[in-house]
């Protein structure tokens, strides 16, 4: 398994220990709230809304949408998503693959806390 799938999986078992954000409900998975697409916000938490396997069913049918209600969530969320993906890694000084393992370690910890 490569370390991106591993990163995919990681953000799956914090999503299943997580309650779901509409309803409370355990035995979640985790949903992008901007699309894997964009490499920047694909492994972080603050992007991934855990719902249940029917909440979020319904989500990607196009049944309801998903609203972030911390306003400062939402805005840190906006401006990463805008955020050219080659250009963070220029400003940080490191390499896609640097980040990817970098984020690997963060959800390493952040599971490890659970």
């Amino acid at each position: 398994m490569n370390l991106e799938d591993e990163n995919d999986k990681l953000v799956q078992i914090w999503a299943s220990h997580q309650r779901s954000y509409l309803t409370g409900k355990k035995g979640c998975v985790g949903h992008h709230f901007y699309s894997r697409r964009h490499l920047l916000l694909r492994w972080d938490i603050l992007n991934i809304i855990p719902l249940t396997y029917e909440e979020h069913e319904q989500v990607h049918r196009g049944a309801f949408q998903i609203h972030i209600k911390n306003p400062f969530r939402k805005q840190y969320l906006d401006n990463m998503v805008n955020k050219d993906f080659k250009d963070y890694l220029l400003e940080h000084g490191i390499t896609k693959k640097d980040f990817i393992k970098e984020r690997n370690l963060e959800l390493r910890r952040i599971l490890y806390e659970l």
